[in-house]
C-alpha cells in the first residue's frame, strides 16, 4: 500500500470518530433536556379570626374653658381652673406620668362694631375683637374602667368644662392576641382541606406561614402602679359601660401537597 493510500485511509478513519462522537454527545443532550423538572407547589390560604375581650383600662380627656377681655386674663384665668382640676387629678392618687396635656389654645373672639361716621352721620359697622377664648385639654391615662367615672365627676367639681372622649384598651391584648392567632392557623388548615377535597389531592404539612396586619390599637402599653384615693359616697360619679372590643388576627399558610 503507498503513502498516498494510507493518509486516504487514516483520513477516513479520523472523519468517523469526530462522527460517532458527534452524535452520541447530540444524544445526550436530548436526554439531558428530556428530563422533567420538578416544581414544589402548595396550597396557599389567609385566614383570619377575631377574640372579643371586655377592656379593663381607658384613657379619658377633659377640658378647660375660659374667656375674657384680654389674652393675659384669659390665659390666667384659664392656669388657674387646670391648677385646680389638676389638683383634683392628683388627690385621687393619679400620677404625672398618666397625665398629659394634649391640646391647648388661645384665640381672639370677634363681634361688630358700629360707629358714627364724623362726614355725613351714617353709621358704620366693622368686626372688632371683643374678648378672647382660651381652651386646654388634659389626657389622662392608665385608669381602670370603674375609675373613668368617678375621675370625671372630680374634674367637673374642681372646674372642667366638658369631657372630650374616651377610649378603651386591654391589659390581656397581648394573650388575646396569640389566641386568635391561633384560631386563624386552625381556620387556614380547615380551608386548604376544603380546597384539596375539591381538587382531588391532599394536604401535607407547612412550608410557610405570614403573619398579617397587627391592629393594636386597644393594646394597653403603660405599666404604671396606681393607687386611687376615692371617697366612699361615689353615687354620683357616672358608671362606664366597656362592652366589648374585637382582637382580630390573621395569617396567610402554604401546605404541601400530598
Amino acid at each position: 500500500m503507498n503513502m498516498g493510500t494510507l493518509r486516504k485511509a487514516a483520513a477516513l478513519a479520523l472523519g468517523a470518530c469526530v462522527l460517532a462522537f458527534a452524535l452520541t454527545g447530540c444524544g445526550s443532550s436530548k436526554a439531558a433536556a428530556a428530563t422533567p423538572q420538578e416544581s414544589e407547589g402548595g396550597i396557599t390560604v389567609t385566614a383570619s379570626s377575631e377574640v372579643k375581650v371586655v377592656p379593663d383600662k381607658a384613657r379619658m380627656s377633659v377640658s378647660v374653658v375660659s374667656s375674657a377681655k384680654t389674652a393675659e386674663e384669659c390665659r390666667s384665668a384659664n392656669t388657674e381652673k387646670l391648677d385646680a382640676v389638676l389638683k383634683a387629678i392628683s388627690d385621687l392618687g393619679i400620677k404625672d406620668e398618666s397625665v398629659q396635656t394634649s391640646y391647648a389654645s388661645l384665640n381672639p373672639q370677634y363681634g361688630s362694631q358700629v360707629t358714627d361716621s364724623s362726614e355725613d352721620e351714617s353709621k358704620l359697622e366693622e368686626w372688632v375683637i371683643t374678648g378672647y377664648e382660651m381652651t386646654t385639654s388634659l389626657s389622662i391615662s392608665d385608669l381602670d374602667i370603674d375609675q373613668v367615672g368617678v375621675v370625671t365627676q372630680a374634674c367637673v367639681d374642681a372646674g372642667a368644662d366638658g369631657s372630650n372622649g374616651l377610649e378603651y384598651y386591654a391589659s390581656n391584648y397581648d394573650e388575646t392576641y396569640n389566641e386568635a392567632l391561633a384560631k386563624a392557623v386552625a381556620d387556614s388548615k380547615v380551608k386548604a382541606e376544603a380546597i384539596a377535597k375539591a381538587a382531588g389531592v391532599g394536604v401535607g404539612g407547612v412550608t410557610n406561614v405570614v403573619e398579617g396586619y397587627q391592629n393594636t390599637s386597644y393594646r394597653y402599653a403603660n405599666s404604671y402602679d396606681m393607687e386611687m384615693t376615692v371617697a366612699e359616697d361615689d353615687a354620683g360619679a357616672a358608671k362606664t359601660m366597656p362592652g366589648q372590643v374585637s382582637i382580630t388576627a390573621e395569617v396567610t399558610v402554604t401546605y404541601a401537597i400530598s
